[in-house]
């Protein structure tokens, strides 16, 4: 997510300023990797190389307005529709793209959905449904309208799905992609910013990111003409957040909530009447944005990462990183850290227009999004704005101490996560990065959705030199300091931050 950017041009006059406010405490990077190359230039590990580009098609954006803030890519999915291989991405305002990827060397787009909306998060669900006398199988994408969004000029969305433009998630039938059609909405009145569909077919989990003061709407999308709201799950959020973002397990027996301030685990055996099962409220995070379970070994996990600041632009990099916590057996009634990974510190150069720009100048945005997580293979593969994308291997996970009752102030050893592999462009602004299918040799093309650069694609090679850097793991504890440090250098998260890379150190400042 980003946060309204507000105040742009006070932020302006500050990014002018030469150092922090009296008395303030420098959060020193003087070890950072400066990449202060062209625009079109990039940096890379052995192992990872850019094969292809897709740059959105913005005319249908362009035509209606022109704004800043409005972005590129947000979220990326995946289909096999008659044999081919298919992304479908969502984008801020420029709707929803299909891109052909069955060669991943030469995508090709083949259809651009005119929807004016915010967020244009996209999932992608199949059915088995009747058809006269035919059994056949459809392909769904479900489509985010926040709250405010939807009042823009008319989409050919809301005039398919036959409903005035307003805030919720549309259904759109992408069976034939390159005429997608949306066939059905679900009307929210405090807007869609994530939505994620049980893997039964038949229930959504609305994720609003603030609008319904603490809560999770579970949705009835049986009849996909009439989705209906079946109940609330309230939030345990100690403020009131609403979940931000919810990921299903693949037996559909769980739901794991990242809500802003907590992480929520929920048991959805029964998708229509799920029920909290535990709380996770890390100190040393400042936004649960995200949060997926794993399973190493014979061990089980979730990581929450850290969406630092909200992705305002924080110029901190890697700013956020991913929270380790071990819920196997009884842990999952009462979760126990046992680590925390951030990505090789780099100094992201000045107006790499990964952020909003303001007068020429862009606002850098650099923290850990939208990921996957490939268990057989024991990866995760990231987004991380202008950090690009990332491969991180989760294999040490399974011998990292027991934290039974250490909690977040434990003292885990150990190497839980190390970065295998990455790739990143001056220009990067990656929202998401996952990959459709491995080789054999654990090998594989990854799509990124790129809020600057469109639609990316890599090739991780896994036979190849990895990269020199593995990133570091902490301690639970030295995780907590890593962040009393930042704040205590003056940074307030979801605020903004000034860096003056001339020092070779990032410079925080209210």
């Amino acid at each position: 997510m980003r946060y309204a950017r507000l105040l742009l041009a006070a932020l302006f006059v500050l990014s002018l300023l030469p150092a922090v406010s009296a008395g303030a405490a420098v959060l020193d990077l003087s070890e950072a990797v400066s990449v202060a190359t062209p625009i079109d230039e990039s940096v890379s590990s052995p192992n990872m190389t850019h094969v292809a580009n897709v740059e959105w098609d913005f005319s249908l954006r362009d035509a209606e307005r022109s704004t800043p803030d409005i972005a590129g890519g947000t979220d990326v999915e995946f289909a096999t529709i008659d044999g081919r291989d298919y992304a479908v991405a969502g984008t801020y305002s420029n709707g929803l793209q299909i891109i052909d990827i069955t060669d991943p060397e030469a995508p090709a787009l083949v259809s651009q959905y005119h929807c004016d909306v915010l967020q244009g998060d996209v999932q992608v669900f199949t059915r088995e449904e009747v058809d006269g006398t035919d059994t056949v199988t459809r392909t769904y994408a479900t489509y985010a309208v926040e709250g405010g969004s939807s009042n823009r000029a008319p989409s050919q969305c809301f005039a398919d799905a036959g409903v005035t433009a307003d805030a919720g998630t549309l259904f759109i039938d992408i069976s034939t992609p390159t005429a997608p059609e949306a066939v059905g909405f679900a009307r929210i009145v405090e807007g869609t910013h994530n939505q994620s569909v049980h893997p039964d077919g038949e229930y959504m989990y609305n994720s609003n990111s603030g609008g319904c003061g603490g809560c999770i709407e579970v949705i009835d999308i049986r009849d996909l003409s009439n989705p209906t709201e079946v109940m609330r799950i309230e939030s345990t959020s100690a403020t009131g957040e609403d979940s931000h973002d919810i990921t299903f397990s693949a037996d559909g027996t769980r739901a794991y909530s990242a809500a802003i301030d907590v992480t929520m685990i929920i048991d959805t055996t029964d998708p229509a009447a799920p029920t909290v099962i535990s709380s996770i409220v890390d100190p040393a995070v400042t936004l649960h944005h995200q949060s997926d379970p794993v399973t190493i070994g014979d061990r089980e996990f979730v990581i929450i990462n850290d969406e630092l600041a909200g992705a305002a632009g924080n110029e901190v990099c890697p700013g956020g990183g991913l929270h380790v916590w071990e819920i196997t057996g009884d842990m999952e009634a009462d979760p126990q850290k046992v680590g925390a990974f951030f990505t090789p510190e780099v100094t992201v150069r000045e107006g790499a227009g990964t952020g909003v720009s303001v007068s020429g100048i862009g606002v850098v945005t650099c923290t850990s999004h939208v990921f996957r997580i490939y268990e057989e293979q024991e990866k995760l593969v990231i987004g991380w704005f202008g950090a690009g994308v990332h491969v991180i291997d989760l294999s040490g996970l399974a011998d990292v101490p027991v934290a039974v009752s250490a909690g977040v102030l434990g003292q885990s050893v150990g190497v839980g996560m190390e970065e295998v592999g990455f790739f990143r462009f001056n220009n990067s602004d990656t929202w998401s990065a996952k990959v459709m299918e491995w080789d054999g040799d654990g090998s594989a093309y990854i799509f990124a959705d790129d809020q600057t650069r469109g639609f990316d694609v890599y090739h991780f090679d896994n036979t190849a030199e990895t990269a020199e850097n593995p990133g570091t793991w902490m301690s639970p504890t030295a995780a907590l300091e890593r962040l009393d440090t930042l704040l205590a250098s003056g940074f307030v998260p979801k605020q903004y931050l000034i860096c003056d890379l001339t020092l070779g150190r990032a410079q925080l400042s209210q």
